[in-house]
């Protein structure tokens, strides 16, 4: 099994990610799916040339130490430097700030069929079923992840019907990216969904951190554990640990076929349908960087009341 770490100085992290195998739940994928799955991965990335994957990859470096490595929210969370009452508070806005993900899936494999990109635009459809809790066409809310985030949330006494979310999460964060989605082009969409991938999984072990320090009676299995309490705490902890697990794939699958487009494309100087697609790539990313900049320093009262310079 490969961790999956970025660092400066070997930050290609497309073989990583290709390579990248965690024991999947065999609830809803299957060993033979999971082994297909890993052979198209690397089978992918092998077709992609070292000048686009290490053009990306320092690229993507670039904007998750801005937006996540060099964050004093999520460093302070992962420390524990925050109180259970602030922990609470970001749960509930970082819920809220989620909202616009099944519109961006939805709209994006819509735009990437017009495009004529099936491949890709499957990834966004595979991806909305995962989201939503649909094996075989059948949607079970248990396995949805709403349904993890209302277990997770329940587990550390947040009422989220009584919960709302602040202005700047709304103004600066969710209605910017919902706006984006329905301006901007398919490719512009696979770097907002790549992104949003590659930055939950590392956005996630901070907070992962930061969970199991402030409340270990609620997530922290020990060998003193009833069965009963240990599959408890497994439901509790889903949602942040399985994403953790499986957005680096995700990822992985979304940014495969993308960067086959913009080998492809090299032929035309880029250009695919009237796009730079690296270029409109890349613009996607950053779009969810910056709304991620945004949401953090309206947090920064909310979370770290006066302790924070960096904002």
């Amino acid at each position: 099994m490969h961790s999956f770490q970025i660092t400066e100085e070997s930050s290609n992290i497309f073989t990583e990610i290709a390579d990248f195998e965690e024991n999947i739940d065999s609830n809803y994928v299957s060993d033979n799916y999971t082994f297909a799955r890993n052979s198209w991965r690397k089978d992918t990335f092998k077709k992609i040339s070292s000048e686009i994957k290490n053009d990306f990859s320092r690229f993507i470096y670039k904007e998750i130490k801005e937006v996540v490595t060099n964050n004093p929210v999520l460093n302070a969370i992962a420390q524990a430097n925050v109180n259970r009452q602030e922990f609470k508070n970001f749960v509930v806005q970082h819920y809220f700030s989620a909202d616009w993900f099944i519109e961006l899936l939805m709209h994006g494999e819509t735009l990437l069929c017009k495009l004529g990109h099936e491949e890709l635009a499957d990834e966004f459809r595979y991806n909305y079923e995962d989201e939503m809790g649909i094996a075989n066409g059948v949607q079970v809310f248990e396995n949805s992840h709403e349904s993890w985030r209302q277990d997770y949330c329940q587990a550390i006494s947040i009422d989220l019907k009584s919960e709302k979310p602040m202005d700047s999460t709304i103004g600066n964060h969710r209605e910017p990216l919902k706006k984006l989605i329905i301006e901007k082009n398919g490719y512009f969409l696979a770097g907002m969904l790549a992104a949003t991938e590659i930055y939950l999984v590392k956005e996630f072990q901070k907070i992962q951190l930061g969970r199991d320090k402030l409340f270990p009676e609620v997530f922290i299995i020990t060998e003193k554990c009833s069965l009963e309490v240990v599959n408890k705490k497994k439901k509790n902890r889903k949602y942040i640990d399985d994403h953790i697990k499986h957005d680096a794939l995700h990822y992985a699958d979304i940014l495969g076929p993308a960067l086959t487009i913009v080998e492809k494309a090299k032929a035309n100087n880029g250009i695919v349908n009237g796009y730079h697609v690296a270029e409109e790539i890349k613009a996607g990313i950053q779009a969810v960087t910056h709304a991620k900049e945004e949401f953090y320093i309206g947090l920064k009262d909310l979370i770290l009341p006066g302790k924070i310079s960096k904002y």
